[in-house]
């Protein structure tokens, strides 16, 4: 049995490794062929019926595309493999986390590719189920940042391309929490209003799971009113800060 790092047939974003035989045995071993039962199916002068069975780990490259402003960080370490396509690579199936690290002067504004559910969340983790997975984060210089964000009352439901996370609406569009606004988008020290509103009764993985709205995290201007409008003031708070200005995260109760 190979203990090396193998890939099968034409597929390059997949790799397997030897995790263990079924008799709990290393992965060279000597086994000892026993007589049958004496059952008709397996007589005594022959052989017994029996199954050694190998299970592999699998593993997929995870593509790590070079930022500019920044660097990254990812938990479990990955792994490099001698001669791929691609490096780094991680356990399918398995929960990494990414944390984008600006350089001095930077600061981190949202990432893109397939982790763009919850573009504002730094760091984020989530569950590997794809052939191969993608991060990608921008920076920009520092500046004041708007946050909308949302806390989960309990176990907060897991997130994967197939589950994506508690979502809600700003200025009418549908955001996956957390999103950061810039000046760029339209926020700015203006006395300009957005609204923000969170939807209740979200159910993102299972209909057995509801997750209810509570409140914004101000206060709000009454019990579970999922409607906030936002002023902002001059000079700028981040939202995620709280301060003089309205906080944007929504709370809710699973």
């Amino acid at each position: 049995m190979p203990s090396t790092y193998l890939q099968l047939g034409s597929d390059i974003h997949s790799r397997y490794l030897f995790g263990n035989w079924n008799d709990g045995q290393p992965i060279t071993h000597v086994v000892t062929v026993s007589r049958g039962n004496r059952q008709r199916t397996q007589p005594e002068t022959r052989p017994a019926v029996t199954v050694y069975q190998a299970a592999f780990q699998h593993y997929v490259d995870l593509q790590l595309l070079a930022p500019s402003g920044g660097v990254y960080n990812v938990t479990p370490t990955p792994v490099e493999i001698n001669g791929a396509d691609y490096n780094p690579w991680v356990l399918n199936q398995s929960t990494i986390t990414t944390t984008a690290n600006p350089i001095a002067g930077n600061q981190f504004y949202r990432w893109t590719g397939q982790q763009v559910l919850q573009e504002g969340a730094n760091p984020r983790s989530f569950r590997i189920t794809l052939g191969f997975f993608q991060i990608s984060a921008e920076f920009v210089t520092q500046q004041t940042t708007y946050t909308i964000d949302s806390l989960v009352l309990g176990s907060a439901p897991p997130t994967s391309p197939n589950h994506p996370p508690l979502h809600g609406y700003v200025d009418g569009s549908d955001i996956y929490y957390a999103k950061n606004y810039l000046a760029s988008d339209g926020w700015t020290p203006s006395q300009v209003s957005h609204q923000v509103e969170a939807i209740d009764g979200l159910t993102p993985v299972s209909g057995n799971v509801e997750y209810d709205f509570a409140s914004w995290s101000d206060g709000g201007s009454a019990p579970r009113s999922s409607s906030l409008s936002l002023r902002i003031r001059s000079p700028a708070i981040s939202l995620a800060s709280g301060g003089a200005m309205s906080d944007g995260r929504a709370t809710y109760a699973a």
